[in-house]
C-alpha cells in the first residue's frame, strides 16, 4: 500500500468511527452528538470523499430535522450537498434531498419554498421509468407532501390530484406507511364533505396498517381525527378515548411538528366536547412545542380554536390576545378563503378601537410582503439560473477530459512525447477550469447561505489544522494562534476564511519551514484578527487587486490556485460588515488583517 492511499484510508476509517460514535450518542440522547456528525461532514467534505460526504450529510440532516428541530441548518447542509455535488448525484439522490429540502420548509411554516422544492423532486422522477424501489418511494413521498401543501393553500383541485397520484405509487410498491397516511387524506376529505361514517372508516383503515407495521405517526394522527369525527357525533366518551390514546403514543415522539399536531387535534376535541379547561391545557401545551420549534407562521388554526376556548371561559383579554394571531397569520399565509367569516360580534371586538390606524397597517404590511415575496422569486430565480448554467458549463469539460483519456487509451502506448504533453495540457486545462466554476459557486452563495450562530474561532481553527493536516506536514509548516473570541457569524464560512488564509501563507512561501502566526485584539466596537506569514509578501501596488476575483500575481507554472480564494475571503468578511487588507508582516512575509464588528 503506497504512503497516500494508507493516509487516505486513515481519514475514511475516521470518518466512519465519528459516524459510529455519532449513532452510539444519540441512542444515549446526548446532545454533542450533532457535533460529531458535523465533524464527520467536514471531513469527508474537506478530503473529498463524496459517497461519506454524502452518508455524513444524511446523518447529521436527519438529526437535525427529526431530532433536535433545527430545520433551518437541516436546510443548509441539504442545499449544500446538492449545490456542491450536483453532477456526482444521480436524479433519484437529488430527488430525494429536494424532498427533504421541501420537508424541513415545510416544518418551519414557509409552503411556497417547500411547494419549490417538492416541485424540483418530483420533476426529476416523474417521467422516469427505470425508478429503483428507493426512487419510487421518493416520488410518492413528494406527490403526497405537495398534495398537503396545496390543500393548505386552498387548491383542492390540486391537491386531489396529487394525492391520488401518491396512492397509486404508494399501492403499487406495497409500502404501507404511504398507503396509511393517505388513507388519513381521503378521511379529511371526507369529513370536510360531512360524509362521517365514511371518514371514520378511512381513518380505521389508516390505524390497522399502522398498527400492523408499529408506525406511531399515522397511528396517532388517525387516531385523533377520528376523535375529532365522534365529538361532532356527540360521541364524547369514544372522542376523549381517542384523544387519550393518541397522547399516550405521542409521548415518547423526538419528532417536534407530530407532536405539535397530535396536541393541537386533541385539544379540539375537548373543545368540542365543551371541556374547555383540558382543551386550554393542551393547546398551551401545543403553542409552548410551537415556540420551540421557532415557528412564525402556519398555525393560525390553533389560535383561532384557542381564542374560542378562552372565550367560552370567559378570559376575553386573552381570547382577544389570540384572535389577534389567529388574523396575523391568517394574512401572512394568504388564506382568506379557506376560514369562515368571523361573526358580527368577533369583528367588533376585533375593530374596536384605532381601526383607520389597524388599517393603514396592516394595508403597509401587505406591501412590504408582497415586496419582499417578489425580491424571494427573484432571487430564487437567479440562484436556479447560476445552477443551470454552472451544470451546462460542468457537461462539456467532462467530456473534453473524459474523450481526451478515450483518445489517449485507444493509441495503446504509441503516442509521440509531444502529443502526451498535448493530451495532458487538455487535461489540466479542463480540470482548472472545472475547479474555477466550483470556486465560483462558492463565491456565489455566500451571502444566500449564511446562517450566523455562535462561532469559537478557536474550534474553527482547529478545525482547519485537522483538514489541512497531510499538507502542513508535507510542508514542515509551523502554526501558531493565539486565543481567539467567538463570533457570531456562519461556522463553516469561519472555516472556510481561515483555511483559505493559513493556506496562502504556506502556498506563497519557499523558505523551508513556513511559519503562519495568527494574532487578537479587539477595541469596544471589533474583533481584530491577523495572520502573519514568512512567505514571499505582496508588494504594496498589488493590495487591493488580489482581492479582485481571478487577479493572479504568479504564473501556474510556480504556483497553482484559480485566483478567487481572496475574493472569498473578502465577500466572507463583507457579508460580516468588516474589513479586511494587507501589511507588511514582522515575519517578512504578509499580514492579512480583518475585523469583525461585535
Amino acid at each position: 500500500m503506497t504512503e497516500i492511499s494508507a493516509v487516505k484510508s486513515a481519514f475514511e476509517e475516521q470518518i466512519e468511527n465519528l459516524l459510529a460514535e455519532f449513532e452510539q450518542r444519540k441512542k444515549l440522547r446526548d446532545t454533542t452528538c450533532s457535533q460529531i456528525a458535523l465533524e464527520a461532514f467536514l471531513l469527508a467534505k474537506g478530503k473529498g470523499y463524496k459517497l461519506l460526504w454524502l452518508k455524513a450529510a444524511t446523518t447529521l440532516t436527519h438529526y437535525y430535522s427529526d431530532i433536535t428541530s433545527e430545520f433551518e441548518k437541516a436546510i443548509q447542509y441539504l442545499q449544500e450537498v446538492v449545490e456542491e455535488l450536483d453532477d456526482e448525484l444521480d436524479a433519484e439522490q437529488k430527488s430525494e434531498f429536494y424532498r427533504r429540502i421541501g420537508l424541513n420548509h415545510d416544518y418551519l411554516g414557509e409552503p411556497i419554498k417547500s411547494k419549490l422544492a417538492y416541485d424540483d423532486s418530483v420533476r426529476l422522477l416523474e417521467n422516469k421509468t427505470d425508478l429503483s424501489e428507493t426512487g419510487f418511494l421518493t416520488l410518492a413521498r413528494s406527490l403526497f407532501n405537495e398534495s398537503i401543501i396545496y390543500g393548505d393553500l386552498g387548491l383542492e383541485t390540486l391537491s386531489k390530484e396529487y394525492l391520488r397520484k401518491a396512492f397509486e405509487y404508494f399501492q403499487k410498491a406495497n409500502y404501507k406507511p404511504g398507503i396509511s397516511r393517505c388513507y388519513i387524506s381521503f378521511g379529511i376529505e371526507a369529513y370536510d364533505k360531512k360524509e362521517n361514517e365514511k371518514a371514520l372508516e378511512l381513518y380505521q383503515k389508516a390505524i390497522s396498517i399502522a398498527e400492523e407495521i408499529n408506525d406511531t405517526p399515522p397511528y396517532c394522527i388517525a387516531m385523533a381525527n377520528s376523535g375529532i369525527v365522534y365529538a361532532d357525533l356527540a360521541e364524547k366518551e369514544k372522542a376523549i378515548e381517542c384523544s387519550v390514546k393518541a397522547l399516550e403514543r405521542v409521548k415518547n415522539q423526538t419528532n417536534k411538528h407530530f407532536e405539535l399536531s397530535i396536541y393541537q387535534l386533541s385539544g379540539r376535541i375537548y373543545q368540542v366536547v365543551k371541556d374547555f379547561e383540558k382543551a386550554n391545557e393542551l393547546f398551551t401545551t401545543a403553542d409552548g412545542i410551537y415556540v420551540e420549534m421557532g415557528k412564525v407562521v402556519d398555525n393560525f388554526e390553533l389560535y383561532n380554536y384557542w381564542s374560542e376556548t378562552l372565550n367560552a371561559l370567559g378570559r376575553h383579554q386573552e381570547a382577544y390576545e389570540k384572535l389577534q394571531r389567529f388574523m396575523k397569520q391568517k394574512d401572512d399565509l394568504h388564506e382568506l378563503n379557506k376560514q369562515a367569516e368571523l361573526s358580527d360580534a368577533t369583528l367588533r371586538f376585533k375593530y374596536e378601537e384605532g381601526k383607520k390606524e389597524q388599517d393603514l397597517l396592516k394595508k403597509k404590511n401587505a406591501e412590504i410582503e408582497e415586496y419582499a415575496h417578489q425580491l424571494e422569486m427573484s432571487n430564487f430565480e437567479l440562484k436556479q439560473f447560476a445552477h443551470v448554467a454552472s451544470h451546462d458549463m460542468k457537461e462539456p469539460l467532462r467530456m473534453i477530459s473524459n474523450y481526451s483519456q478515450l483518445l489517449e487509451k485507444s493509441f495503446n502506448g504509441q503516442l509521440k512525447i509531444d502529443q502526451k504533453d498535448y493530451i495532458y495540457y487538455i487535461n489540466d486545462g479542463a480540470k482548472r477550469m472545472m475547479n474555477v466554476i466550483q470556486s465560483l459557486l462558492h463565491l456565489s452563495k455566500i451571502n444566500s447561505t449564511q446562517r450566523k450562530e455562535t462561532v469559537s474561532l478557536n474550534d474553527a481553527l482547529d478545525e482547519v489544522q485537522h483538514l489541512l493536516k497531510p499538507y502542513i506536514e508535507e510542508k514542515n509548516a509551523i502554526i501558531k494562534s493565539a486565543l481567539l473570541p467567538e463570533i457570531s457569524a456562519d461556522k463553516i464560512h469561519m472555516i472556510q476564511l481561515l483555511q483559505n488564509l493559513v493556506t496562502n501563507g504556506i502556498k506563497y512561501n519557499r523558505t523551508k519551514q513556513p511559519v503562519v502566526e495568527i494574532g487578537y485584539s479587539s477595541t469596544e466596537k471589533n474583533h481584530s484578527i491577523e495572520v502573519d506569514d514568512n512567505g514571499i509578501g505582496i508588494a504594496k501596488e498589488y493590495r487591493d487587486k488580489v482581492f479582485i476575483i481571478f487577479q493572479r500575481l504568479h504564473n501556474r507554472n510556480e504556483f497553482d490556485g484559480t485566483g478567487i480564494g481572496l475574493s472569498i475571503c473578502k465577500k466572507i468578511v463583507d457579508s460580516l460588515n468588516g474589513k479586511i487588507w494587507i501589511e507588511d508582516s514582522p515575519l517578512g512575509g504578509t499580514k492579512f488583517c480583518f475585523t469583525i464588528p461585535k
